[in-house]
């Protein structure tokens, strides 16, 4: 489904660095050490991301995603080009006053068509997410999402619908604060019964750094676990990440990183 991704990815990959990183750079390795995919992701000196750069397993430039940034560093346009520079997707934003996303375009060719999805997001009086509408190039609304928080301010349930269906529901367990457990409940289109699909939990260390998530997942024929165990250096930036599938090694990623001179 489109749009959680796309929000997971707002908040999260495009969340700036610290001033001085001017790039860090995440290398896929698999489970006999052999290099694979990377990605660059390429920061302005006030720590906004500029680009992120995908490269195949020889090195090889795939594709890029290059951001235009706001006055008040918020994203204002970025676009996706591929391996020959042509551009396969675009997204433009508005915000409101407060600097808070209330509008996102997709526009992206596909079969030498250009399709076109727009989003509108709105907010409580906490500047909280509580809704998403996702309409299609007709503007014809079809996804909805749905956000609820804790007195705390924590979202502890999300719940999306398509054409006005219940497709997926979403919980959130928090320990201090932290985010410990995540549940994803799926609807059958055919019974309308909820069915859960995938429990994640969290672990972090005592800084509060996420040290391991692993996930459960109940297939159709077969439940299958998987882990992520995540490794900082001394100023807290992510240097690897091992996977972990049914308890096999499955890849480990590293990261490196080059700075901006003081």
């Amino acid at each position: 489904m489109r749009l959680p991704l796309v929000l997971l990815f707002l908040i999260g990959v495009l969340q700036a660095q610290p001033a001085k990183v001017k790039s860090a750079t995440y290398t896929d390795y698999s489970a006999l050490g052999n290099p694979g995919h990377s990605y660059t992701l390429e920061y302005l000196s006030n720590g906004f991301l500029s680009a992120w750069k995908e490269f195949d397993i020889e090195g090889n430039l795939e594709s890029v995603r290059r951001y235009v940034q706001h006055k008040n560093r918020k994203v204002l346009a970025d676009t996706l080009y591929n391996d020959k520079g042509e551009v396969s997707d675009f997204w433009e934003y508005q915000y409101n006053s407060k600097g808070d996303l209330i509008w996102q375009k997709r526009t992206y060719p596909e079969e030498k068509t250009f399709f076109v999805d727009s989003y509108l997001l709105s907010y409580d009086s906490l500047g909280r997410l509580v809704k998403s509408l996702q309409f299609n190039k007709d503007s014809v609304l079809e996804w909805e999402f749905q956000s609820r928080y804790n007195a705390a301010g924590k979202k502890v349930f999300a719940l999306s619908k398509f054409q006005g269906e219940n497709r997926e529901e979403y919980h959130y367990d928090y320990k201090d604060s932290l985010l410990v457990k995540e549940s994803f409940f799926s609807y059958d289109q055919e019974t309308k019964r909820k069915e859960l699909f995938i429990v994640r939990h969290y672990y972090y260390n005592e800084k509060g750094l996420k040290v391991k998530m692993e996930t459960q997942q109940n297939g159709l024929n077969k439940k299958t676990t998987s882990s992520l165990e995540y490794f900082y250096d001394e100023s807290g930036r992510l240097v690897k990440q091992i996977h972990y599938h049914d308890g096999k090694l499955k890849t480990t990623t590293k990261v490196s990183y080059t700075f901006y001179d003081k």
